[in-house]
């Protein structure tokens, strides 16, 4: 990817609806219900596999979709915004004759025979059961939970909060008809999963979590890693984890032999055991592939691509972006992506007319000098409290962070907006240096995301750079006082494209304006 992209900080939401942000996920070969594919390749040959409860890697994911028996059964998102209600629905595998199961707003979703056990989103993260119908729910357990992992009779799951800023928590078992509730230990578990007699957990210690495991009855406790992992996934004597710089690496069951996969940013991750497919912060948060191996990396979804969950043939995602959030399909080879939305029945295109009907109505211009500043326009070198005030004017409330690379970076703290489809970022003095532009907004001489490179030479001449990189081709065009540059993707599509002011940054250091 471009490696100018911006990584952000990711929100709290975020963090608290995929289980506190560090969470375990491991493959139980016994029962053989890794992920919840109605068939899967894998090794070279597809694997029949009826789902028992959830996927290992669903559950890494907050657990908000489940395959179970032909059915899927799948959180509509989480109540936020217009476009979803949060419920509990079930589908058919080909998404057809939705039904409305519970009000709940399911996490953790794990089906057992007749009953889904689930940690309740919507009353005060309770852990509840009911049959797969929607009829007798009930509470098993009344107070904030996080996780939860349902094997054979019994129940495993943990519970967090805070308390006089410390981590409070405690892993529990009972059976699952709620009788013969034990403490196991105290330990701040964001997530857990049962694999033979071993309970696998991310014990969370001060601001990272790190590897643990202890036997389900709360006895031979021990540390797998020293080093503070984010998310793992433990995969045929591997371990898929990404790092507190979120990266992805893989390293045996023993903690040894660690290499990278990627050196993307990764937010979320799971994985069929054939290829793994993640949430990549380095490109906007959109939906990405890899093979455990390293190879084969390619984008399949341009959409933000959060909480990975996969259930059959499909993914499902659910989009987030500040108020709004919505849930998407896409097949694993990254066809057929679909607005779900068991209510309306809208696909993907429905839910983008909104945003593209009006040809960029919604969107301001985004120019590179104020001396073509008009209504409703972006420039480079505009002022934070006059971008403020036009983003206001426009109904927009922009997330605002810092940026978080090396200290040494001259970069480090400039003050960034993330506003739907484009970014700007601001430099010391508090005034626009760069402007991201990811979806819908032309540039200044009219091309458009879609555009091929041979229409980008028509309006801007062939004197650029350009490079290949993983299949997509990454372009800057020298424009005097600014660079415009951005990247093509594999089939020749405009699918990024940047302005950035030019700084003599030696000259900066040496006036002290940079420090």
């Amino acid at each position: 990817m471009v490696s100018k992209k911006l990584y952000l900080i990711i929100p709290i939401l975020l963090v608290l609806l995929s289980g506190c942000g560090k969470d375990v996920a491991l493959k139980d070969r016994k029962q053989d219900n890794y992920n919840n594919n109605g068939s899967v390749e894998n090794a070279g040959k597809t694997l029949k596999r009826e789902m028992q409860y959830n996927g290992y890697g669903n559950l890494i994911n907050g657990g908000y979709a489940v395959y179970d028996d032909g059915y899927i059964f799948f959180t509509n998102g989480f109540d936020i915004g217009e476009t979803t209600d949060g419920k509990l629905y079930r589908v058919k595998s080909d998404w057809t004759e939705p039904t409305k199961i519970l009000d709940d707003t399911a996490k953790c979703i794990n089906i057992v025979g007749d009953w889904i056990y689930y940690i309740n989103l919507a009353d005060g993260y309770k852990l509840c059961k009911a049959r797969k119908d929607g009829t007798e729910r009930m509470i098993l357990h009344d107070e904030e939970c996080s996780s939860v992992y349902v094997q054979g009779d019994w129940i495993y799951y943990s519970t967090c909060s805070v308390a006089s800023l410390k981590n409070v928590g405690e892993i529990y078992k009972m059976k699952i008809d709620g009788s013969n509730k034990e403490k196991l230990n105290d330990d701040f578990a964001l997530n857990l999963v049962v694999q033979d007699e071993w309970i696998y957990y991310s014990n969370y210690k001060r601001t990272m979590g790190y590897l643990y495991k202890m036997k389900t009855d709360g006895t031979k406790k021990s540390k797998i890693s020293d080093e503070a992992i984010c998310r793992f996934i433990l995969y045929d004597q591997w371990i898929y984890y990404t790092d507190e710089n979120t990266k992805m690496y893989m390293m045996d069951i023993d903690g040894n032999n660690k290499r990278i996969i990627t050196e993307d940013k990764v937010l979320s991750f799971n994985t069929d055991g054939k290829w793994i497919y993640y949430c990549n912060s380095s490109d906007f948060e959109k939906l990405y592939r890899i093979k455990p191996d390293g190879s084969g990396k390619e984008k399949l979804s341009g959409t933000r691509s959060h909480y990975i969950q996969i259930v059959g043939d499909w993914i499902y995602f659910i989009y987030l972006y500040k108020d709004d959030m919505g849930p998407f399909r896409i097949k694993l080879d990254g066809s057929g992506e679909t607005y779900v939305d068991p209510n309306l029945n809208q696909n993907a295109e429905d839910k983008e007319a909104k945003d593209s009907d009006n040809n960029g109505a919604n969107y301001p211009k985004i120019l590179p000098d104020n001396d073509k500043y008009g209504e409703k326009a972006l420039y480079l070198g505009m002022p934070i409290d006059d971008v403020r005030r036009l983003l206001n004017e426009m109904g927009e409330e922009p997330n605002e962070v810092e940026r978080t690379s090396h200290p040494y970076d001259w970069r480090y703290g400039n003050r960034i907006f993330d506003v739907r489809n484009y970014m700007i970022e601001f430099d010391r003095e508090e005034k626009v240096y760069q402007i991201y532009v990811t979806d819908n907004i032309p540039t200044e001489r009219g091309l458009k995301f879609g555009d091929s490179i041979e229409r980008m030479e028509e309006l801007y001449g062939k004197n650029y750079k350009k490079e290949s990189v993983d299949g997509e081709t990454h372009f800057s065009y020298d424009m005097g006082e600014y660079d415009l540059w951005g990247y093509f993707n594999a089939e020749n599509q405009l699918d990024l494209w940047v302005l950035t002011v030019k700084r003599d940054i030696d000259a900066e250091f040496k006036h002290g304006k940079v420090f």
